[in-house]
């Protein structure tokens, strides 16, 4: 690793040398409001350059080393109408740019609570408007996510249609705090983020950021390793209306209408969504049938606008979330016997797995799906009190409900077939007593996830300031019932054979000041109080089920520098804590005596930004330190269940190396890379024995996070093959290829390290290609064709393990999830 961050220094160096420029001319200025007084923390932009400023104290702004020729600058300021500039740069010039005030852009009020601006010390990136249009051809949101620093991402179904899941610096997605305009997203019992429950959000939404590390106080589940915070679709001052149309492999298709009124008598304004996307997944019977709906009603006035807000949608999707055996992989006949054997499956189950390929799948039962609907309701209030008050108060409620069907086979040892499982009586026949059958059960999830969030934002001379918090209370039924079963029985279908409840509450405020000391230094300060109270039916000290009470209190502070040597270069260091409580897995299968601990985390970063106009370079280290993080041991509770244990010390430490080059119009160049270390140390493993039927312990020492590979990197190469300069409409014709790559390095299953349970690296590659015509009888016309994993590239993304030790060797039984090869997607975007 030490050689791999020496070889990029040099280039490093090596690029910094080359694209030095000659010093030629400054473009400098103030800006004002409409009354005259400075903006400090405007954003200046040099657009199709990568130089940024934002304005000082006094309003003021400057750009050096400029080359003598056109620019369009570009100026925006939340609450204000965005103002472009375009002009010959031929001297020194000085310019005062006035901004005039804009209701309708107050929406980003909701988020600026919770979000980074490039004057605070956080380690964030963006991802535009732009950037997710043109590359949604009906992917779900990691997969849109995926070529951004440190993420990666995983498709249950191979094709990222489904069930998706991400993973930033090598925390999984329970880790993420994931916002809708402020509003938490997680789960608030598994703190997981079910993307499939929101589909084609992507369709509706503004723009994206993505912290890394602890990043800012925040609403909702803890960031452990980050928070992904969207925006949705502004009012628009225009009326607009689109088609978009895809399809592809694997009978996927997407259609999406989206109609939006603009502003109708200076103050209302309408936006309506309706999508459709089905697949039948790149796996065997991995299908998905999602329809979703977006819909805002805005009211906006001189300093005030209200919002509704209502998305959701409904899935049905095939299950497919066991994996494939390794041994199904490798074509290993024996070891598949072995592998059903040690399964306890019958007939049925063995053919399957022998019969099939890399995209087997476990579940033959046609009705083995996820049925679940999601309706998201928000209601959000903005106001700006004077020049330096702005108020944001948002009311949600999300309804959740449905379940997943499972068919339990009376031939398979280890499936819940039997009577008493389900609280039923043996039916005798005769004189048979029959314990056994196969079982339809339905899973039920129905759940109320309600609250508010609200932030004052206070913005003057030196002093940016965010007071804010909010409360949100979970209410969540899960109980199951067995719908049919082979033997007729005097019970009356459907039959609940298990029902409990939890309820969570979790309130937070925060503090939060950026103090501008001078024109380049910044001061930023973040302290933030959360309490959770989680009531739950759990496992009591003699294993009878109770109710449980749970009561945390948590205390993140964060602070750091911001110190803008120049509009060339900048440079931050921050410091942060934050804790995370349990999930409900942990909680409700352990008991008072074996509770696991909340988890800690401090968090270091430093960074360096250093801009150029056709070159833009970002580094970070970060050292990511937890204190009982919760991992899987393979430790068994008091009552013989396999839980979450707490490690004391484990870490995440890395740097990430972010490049942009633009060295002609027709082509760009952006690079990240991600090189890093995740360790456990002093770690001790746990191993069933199947000959004693106890646990074998390994004392392993400084051992490697699961699913944390040492190298991630993404990189886009993007050719303008054409781009017709723009009318007197601004409306143009433009084609661009991208040539689009990931790399993933090696990753561990299990806390081991061992090369046995491991996922092999993968390089994969894609091509893209966006077209878009105008004056076509259409508003506009834009035509995306995507080619995904063009080398077709045999892969694996991720995978689970399970290992036992059998007469003196340590056995496995697995399940990893292959990725699809070459696929591809048509996309035609009609815009009226």
């Amino acid at each position: 690793m030490n050689s791999t961050i020496r070889l990029l220094l040099e280039i490093l160096s090596f690029l910094l040398l080359s694209f030095t420029v000659h010093a030629q001319v400054k473009l400098s200025g103030v800006v004002n409001d409409q009354d005259g007084n400075p903006l400090p923390g405007a954003n200046v932009v040099l657009v199709e350059t990568y130089l940024v400023d934002v304005s000082g104290i006094d309003g003021t702004f400057e750009f050096n080393n400029l080359s003598r020729h056109e620019y369009q600058l570009k100026i925006s300021y939340i609450g204000y109408e965005n103002k472009e500039l375009s002009f010959a740069l031929a001297n020194d010039t000085s310019i005062v740019v006035t901004l005039e005030f804009s209701p309708v852009t107050t929406q980003e009020f909701t988020v600026i609570g919770t979000r980074a601006d490039r004057k605070m010390p956080i380690v964030f990136s963006t991802v535009s408007n732009l950037q997710i249009k043109s590359e949604n051809v009906g992917q779900d949101m990691p997969a849109l996510l995926s070529q951004s620093p440190s993420v990666t991402y995983h498709s249950d179904a191979g094709a990222g249609v489904g069930y998706t899941y991400m993973r930033l610096r090598g925390a999984d997605q329970t880790s993420i705090n994931v916002t809708v305009n402020g509003i938490p997203a997680n789960d608030a019992e598994s703190q997981q983020v079910f993307w499939v429950d929101m589909p084609d959000l992507a369709s509706s939404t503004e723009n994206i950021q993505i912290q890394r590390g602890v990043g800012t106080s925040t609403n909702g589940v803890g960031a452990f390793g980050g928070a992904v915070n969207l925006l949705t679709d502004d009012m628009k001052t225009e009326a607009y209306g689109s088609i978009n149309l895809a399809a592809g492999s694997f009978n996927t298709f997407k259609g999406t209408l989206k109609i939006g009124s603009g502003i109708i008598d200076n103050h209302w304004a309408f936006n309506g969504r309706l999508s459709y996307i089905t697949s039948d997944g790149y796996m065997d019977r991995s299908g998905a049938n999602l329809l979703s709906y977006y819909t805002s009603v805005g009211y906006t006035s001189a300093k005030t606008t209200f919002r509704l807000i209502l998305f959701g949608g409904k899935e049905i999707t095939n299950q497919a979330w066991n994996g494939v055996p390794s041994v199904r992989l490798e074509n290993d006949e024996q070891g598949m016997l072995d592998y059903a054997a040690a399964s306890g499956w019958g007939p049925v189950h063995t053919e399957n797995l022998l019969n099939s390929d890399r995209r087997y799948n476990y579940y033959t039962w046609k009705d083995e799906v996820d049925n679940y609907s999601q309706f998201n309701n928000q209601l959000l209030f903005t106001r700006e009190l004077n020049r330096f008050f702005a108020l944001n108060v948002s009311l949600h409620y999300t309804k959740g409900n449905g379940y997943f069907e499972q068919y339990q086979y009376a031939e398979n040892a280890f499936d819940d077939n039997q009577f008493e499982f389900y609280g039923l009586d043996n039916p005798v026949i005769g004189n048979d007593t029959i314990t056994t059958s196969d079982f339809i059960r339905r899973r039920w999830l129905d759940n109320d996830f309600y609250g508010f969030v609200a932030s004052l934002n206070y913005k003057k001379s030196h002093w940016n300031v965010w007071l804010g918090g909010g409360w949100n209370k979970y209410d969540g039924q899960h109980f199951g019932e067995v719908i049919w079963s082979t033997i007729a029985t005097t019970y009356t279908l459907p039959y609940r054979y298990y029902d409990n409840s939890a309820i969570k509450n979790d309130g937070n405020v925060y503090a939060r000041a950026n103090y501008q000391i001078n024109n380049k230094l910044n001061l930023y300060i973040d302290l933030q109080y959360r309490r959770v109270n989680y009531s739950f039916d759990g496992v009591d000290a003699n294993g009878s089920l109770s109710q449980q009470d749970v009561k945390l209190n948590f205390f993140n502070p964060k602070a750091g520098f911001n110190y803008q040597i120049d509009p060339k270069n900048r440079l931050f260091i921050s410091f942060g804590v934050g804790h995370k409580e349990p999930n409900r897995d942990d909680y409700i299968i352990s008991t008072p005596d074996s509770r696991p601990k909340a988890q800690t985390l401090f968090d270091t970063e430093f960074g360096y930004d250093f801009r150029i106009e056709n070159f833009a370079f970002n580094f970070v280290f970060y050292n990511m330190k937890y204190d009982n993080q919760l991992i899987q041991t393979g430790a068994l509770n008091s009552v013989g269940e396999e839980i979450r244990t707490n490690v004391k010390d484990s870490y995440r430490r890395g740097i990430e190396l972010m490049f942009t080059w633009r060295p002609a119009n027709w082509f760009e160049w952006n690079l990240n890379t991600t090189l890093s270390q995740n360790k456990i140390k002093n770690h001790t493993e746990y191993i069933d024995n199947w000959n004693t039927w106890s646990k074998d312990t390994l004392q392993l020492g400084t051992t490697d996070l699961v699913f944390s590979p040492a190298i991630i990197g993404g990189s886009q190469l993007t050719f303008t093959v054409f781009q017709s300069k723009a009318n007197k409409k601004g409306k143009e014709n433009s084609l661009f290829i991208s040539l689009i790559s990931k790399y993933v390095g090696k990753q561990f299953i299990d806390n081991t390290s061992s090369d046995k349970r491991s996922i092999a690296p993968y390089f994969v590659n894609d091509i893209r290609l966006n077209f878009n015509m105008q004056n076509v009888g259409f508003k506009n016309l834009e035509i995306i064709a995507l080619v995904r994993n063009v080398f077709d590239v045999n892969y694996v993304s991720s995978a689970w393990v399970y290992k036992y030790n059998l007469e003196g060797s340590t056995k496995v039984l697995d399940g990893l999830f292959p990725q699809a090869g070459i696929n591809f997607m048509l996309g035609v975007n009609f815009g009226f």
